[in-house]
């Protein structure tokens, strides 16, 4: 503190010159902190009108939210036979329990998780007995256009559901297929044929002719199934060629075989699925 100032004199000028941090925890499978806006100066700065908004845009959605935490937990002290067992199941999952499949309003209920964000869910079918086992996966940007053309030439799952949630996020839903196995686990395993690493590459020029790329073709993100039929998965980066760009937080780890251009924010081409594909088939052991 600087000498001959009173603390009333300093009082205004450090609270102004303040950061406003605010961040969300919650227990999981592990505890888990995230901060839920990036940190703001709490000083006033008349000609900046954006951060002056997204700062009062904060507390009026704190307010808010508290608002609604305390009738949620006002009702749940008012309910005194309630039945928590079903919940409890759930807590460690996505709050995102309900969507609509076309115009049919469709529950889900989770069920294991398969990796970050990334889920298996039970979907039932409105009022109705029809359930179905999906694959529910939550990412920041996926191409609805590259995986519906994909998968009406039958090399990708059917997709149920793709929207925007709170966040950014989007929720993807898509068809579980049973009966096929990641080229991953089953290089592993030396299970992969000739005639399968062929169909890989036929259907990949198949959706370069369509005008798509897909981006990441490593090997998880490629599934194998009965008769040696492939299919594409994880279109988070996939797009229109000329269009669709590698992510700018692309994590460059030096294993994986990319394409020399590939770099943060750059646009994806045909050559650089064809590049990762022939460096990655070739390097695997052939049954």
């Amino acid at each position: 503190m600087a000498a001959g100032l009173s603390i009333g004199e300093v009082a205004e000028p450090v609270m102004s010159a303040g950061l406003t941090v605010k961040a969300g925890a919650a227990f999981l499978e592990k505890p888990v902190c995230e901060p839920l806006v990036p940190v703001m100066p709490s000083v006033v700065l008349p000609h900046n009108e954006c951060m002056l908004l997204e700062t009062a845009h904060l507390f009026k959605a704190l307010k808010i939210a508290l608002s609604d935490l305390e009738k949620f937990y006002d009702q749940l002290r008012n309910q005194q036979d309630l039945d928590i067992s079903d919940l409890n199941d759930q807590l460690c999952y996505p709050y995102i329990d309900h969507v609509k499949v076309g115009k049919i309003d469709a529950k889900l209920t989770y069920i294991d998780s398969r990796g970050d964000h990334i889920f298996n869910a039970e979907m039932k079918y409105g009022s109705t007995s029809l359930s179905r086992i999906v694959i529910v996966k939550f990412t920041k940007r996926y191409s609805i256009e590259c995986h519906t053309t994909c998968h009406n030439m039958e090399f990708a799952p059917e997709l149920f559901v793709c929207e925007q949630v709170a966040g950014g996020w989007y929720v993807v839903i898509m068809e579980l297929l049973m009966e096929y196995h990641t080229a991953h686990s089953l290089a592993g395993e030396y299970l992969l044929s000739s005639k399968t690493l062929k169909q890989v590459e036929t259907l990949v020029k198949k959706m370069h002719d369509l005008g798509f790329v897909h981006g990441d073709l490593r090997l998880p993100n490629i599934l194998v199934g009965p008769e040696c039929s492939v299919k594409l998965v994880d279109f988070d980066w996939a797009g229109k060629i000329g269009e669709a760009i590698y992510p700018p937080l692309i994590i460059m780890n030096r294993k994986i075989s990319w394409h020399p251009e590939v770099k943060f924010g750059a646009e994806i081409w045909p050559e650089h699925d064809l590049y990762m594909l022939s460096r990655v088939l070739n390097n695997l052991p052939k049954s």
